[in-house]
């Protein structure tokens, strides 16, 4: 994240929630904070994505290559907080129902994500998925999944993750039946954004 998008989302929290709520958030993210998830490993895609009618998929390999309309859209139909988490070169995924976006999420490379988790350096990491609530319960989120783990794997991407926070049954439901192998439990606890205690073994950042 750029300094200039981290001061206006300082700014942005301090309008709704004062200054407290803009200490609170630095505590977490420059002293300390815990992060835990349930993470799991894309296996080999056992089944191809299979689309309802009139629902395509869309992949993008590098969010600066998204074209202006399909931006628009999505910003439009609830996809900006996508947007503004991606870095130029990130990986993302549209599911349009005609032109409207109706399932979307992204494929970072791990990165600081996955310096905390103990993934291998250059881990792909899909994430920031979400539905429109118009469009829950048609099982796109299990076929988008599917979907970008086999286009990761044919841009010869070998490891691909996906981490869900333990309360979330739905994704979790959807990571399952995609076909990814839970690794299990993922209990890190952040300190000056430098160390972290994994799981209650120490590493570096």
């Amino acid at each position: 994240m750029q300094f200039a998008d981290l001061l206006h989302r300082l700014h942005s929290l301090r309008a709704r929630g004062g200054w407290r709520a803009v200490t609170q958030r630095l505590w977490r993210r420059l002293v300390y904070r815990r992060w835990v998830s349930l993470v799991y490993d894309a296996t080999p895609v056992r089944e191809p994505a299979v689309w309802p009618p009139g629902f395509r998929f869309t992949w993008t390999d590098r969010l600066c290559d998204l074209d202006i309309e399909a931006r628009q859209r999505l910003v439009q139909g609830g996809g900006q907080r996508l947007l503004a988490d991606l870095d130029a070169d990130d990986a993302l995924y549209v599911v349009w129902a005609d032109e409207r976006p109706a399932s979307w999420g992204a494929a970072p490379r791990g990165g600081r994500q996955a310096a905390v988790l103990g993934l291998p350096s250059g881990s792909r990491m899909i994430g920031l998925c979400e539905t429109h609530p118009a469009f829950r319960g048609l099982g796109l989120y299990l076929q988008a999944l599917r979907a970008s783990v086999q286009r990761l794997r044919e841009a010869g991407e070998q490891h691909i993750y996906i981490e869900v926070l333990e309360a979330n049954a739905a994704s979790i439901r959807g990571i399952e039946r995609a076909g990814f192998a839970s690794l299990g439990r993922m209990d890190a606890r952040i300190y000056f954004d430098l160390l972290v205690l994994r799981n209650g073994r120490i590493g570096r950042l």
